[in-house]
């Protein structure tokens, strides 16, 4: 769940990144393990970047939860409205527009990379079996929780350096 939340963070930050007029936030794109080329804001064309986060993390949510309620679903949806309400008197509808449609770009381009960071634990795993080793335990008899963790993608090439 912990990376689901890096990666949501991450499509909001660079759904706003390049709105940055003092170039205080700059992508971290290029820092990252390796996210490809994010899409670009249309030269020339002005957006409204609360929008662009807001559908990011929006966005974002609903595809790294896909079996959440239909109770949270409907309040996802109920708070992106409501911000998105509360930007009509902030800028002008293409704006709206063109900016909620980078910000689900953003998030979908996001999805695709993490979708490659072996976080799907789709490699077959067996328990080893013999004196001193895990073994599922009742009630549950639940499967070991995420046993190919080590096999992860790291967020940030490098960030493991001088572990042990």
């Amino acid at each position: 769940m912990a990376r689901q939340f890096a990666q949501a963070g991450i499509a909001a930050y660079e759904a706003i990144a390049p709105g940055s007029a003092t170039a205080t936030f700059q992508s971290v794109a290029r820092q990252l393990n390796p996210l490809p080329a994010l899409p670009t804001v249309a030269a020339g064309e002005r957006y409204y970047w609360p929008a662009a986060a807001n559908a990011a993390l929006a966005a974002s949510i609903k595809v790294y939860y896909p079996t959440t309620s239909v109770a949270n679903l409907a309040s996802i949806d109920s708070l992106e409205a409501a911000n998105t309400a509360s930007y009509q008197t902030g800028a002008i509808a293409d704006e709206l527009s063109r900016s909620t449609e980078f910000g689900k770009a953003i998030a979908a381009a996001v999805f695709e990379w993490s979708k490659t960071d072996g976080n799907d634990n789709a490699t077959p795993y067996t328990l080893p079996m013999g004196t001193g080793l895990w073994v599922p335990t009742p009630p549950a008899m639940a499967a070991a929780a995420v046993p190919n963790w080590g096999k992860c993608r790291l967020l940030v090439k490098g960030s493991d350096a001088g572990a042990d």
